[in-house]
C-alpha cells in the first residue's frame, strides 16, 4: 500500500501557492529593477573616458516609470535608465564649441525661441535674463561658426521684437553666469549613430531592440530571483513595493519615449 503524508513541506508548498500572486508581482519588479540597473552599468562603462561625456555619465539614473491605466493592462512593473537635467554654468562652457537654445514659455522666450539656435557670444543680453531657461549643445567648431554668422544676421530684428514687448537688449557676452542645462538626448543620439563627427557607438539600440541577452544575463546572476517565487519566508513582500527608486516625472516619460523611438527607427 502507498500513502502520501501531509508533512510540514507540504504546507509550506501551499503557503507559496497561495502567495504566488504576490510573489508574481514581487519578482517582476525586481526583474525589472535589476535588468535597468545592469543597463545603466554597461551605459556607463561604454561611454568614451573623456571628460567631455562626464556630464552625461554623471545624469544617467535608473526610475521607476509611473504606469497609465493601458500599461497595467500590459505590464506589472517598469523602470527605465533615463537623464537627468543637470544645470552647469555657462560661463564654464567652451565658446568655441557650444551652443545655446532658448526654452519658450515666457513673452521672452518666446520671441528669442523663435531665432535659435545662438552662440554664446551671440545671445541677447537683457535685465533678469538669469530668469530664462537655456539648454546647450556640444558641436563642432564649424557649426558654431555657421550659426554665429546665421545669427549676426538677425541680431537687429531679435533686438527690435524684443523693444516691441518693452525689453531692451544688446547682444553678446562672453561672460555670463547662467544656469543652463545640457542637452544629454542630444549627445546620445549623436554618439549613437555616429553624426556630426562622433565615434558610432551603438549602446541604446541594441538593447532597445533586443533586451533578451542583458535580460538572460540578469537572471543567471541573479540567483535572489527565484527565491522570491520559491523561497520560504516572507521577504518577497519587501519587494512590493520600491519606496528607494525615484519615479519618472510625465515629462521625462515622454521624453524617454521619444528618444526610444528615435533609437530604434
Amino acid at each position: 500500500m502507498f500513502e502520501v503524508q501531509r508533512t510540514g513541506d507540504w504546507k509550506e508548498l501551499g503557503e507559496v501557492l497561495k502567495t504566488m500572486p504576490q510573489r508574481i508581482s514581487a519578482f517582476s519588479r525586481r526583474m525589472a529593477q535589476l535588468t535597468a540597473e545592469s543597463f545603466l552599468n554597461e551605459v556607463r562603462e561604454k561611454l568614451p573616458k573623456s571628460p567631455r561625456y562626464q556630464v552625461y555619465r554623471d545624469a544617467l539614473e535608473v526610475k521607476q516609470i509611473e504606469q497609465t491605466s493601458e500599461m497595467r493592462r500590459k505590464v506589472i512593473h517598469s523602470y527605465a535608465v533615463v537623464a537627468s537635467p543637470v544645470l552647469e554654468d555657462m560661463s564654464l562652457l567652451d565658446i568655441k564649441t557650444t551652443i545655446i537654445y532658448v526654452l519658450g514659455g515666457t513673452s521672452i522666450g518666446n520671441v528669442l525661441a523663435q531665432y535659435n539656435p545662438y552662440t554664446i557670444d551671440t545671445l541677447p543680453v537683457y535685465k533678469g535674463i538669469e530668469k530664462q531657461k537655456y539648454v546647450y549643445r556640444q558641436v563642432t567648431e564649424g557649426e558654431v561658426t555657421r550659426i554665429r554668422q546665421a545669427s549676426q544676421r538677425v541680431s537687429n530684428l531679435v533686438i527690435e521684437n524684443l523693444s516691441k514687448i518693452g525689453v531692451v537688449a544688446r547682444i553678446g557676452a562672453r561672460q555670463m553666469h547662467l544656469p543652463v542645462l545640457k542637452d544629454i538626448v542630444f549627445q546620445a543620439l549623436r554618439m549613437e549613430f555616429g553624426i556630426m563627427g562622433e565615434q558610432s557607438i551603438p549602446i541604446w539600440r541594441r538593447v532597445v531592440k533586443n533586451p533578451k541577452p542583458l535580460v538572460d544575463t540578469v537572471v543567471s546572476q541573479h540567483k535572489e530571483l527565484g527565491n522570491i517565487l520559491f523561497g520560504r519566508g516572507k521577504d518577497y513582500q519587501q519587494l512590493l513595493l520600491d519606496q528607494q527608486t525615484p519615479k519618472m516625472r510625465e515629462d521625462e516619460t515622454k521624453a524617454f519615449k521619444e528618444f526610444a523611438q528615435q533609437v530604434t527607427q
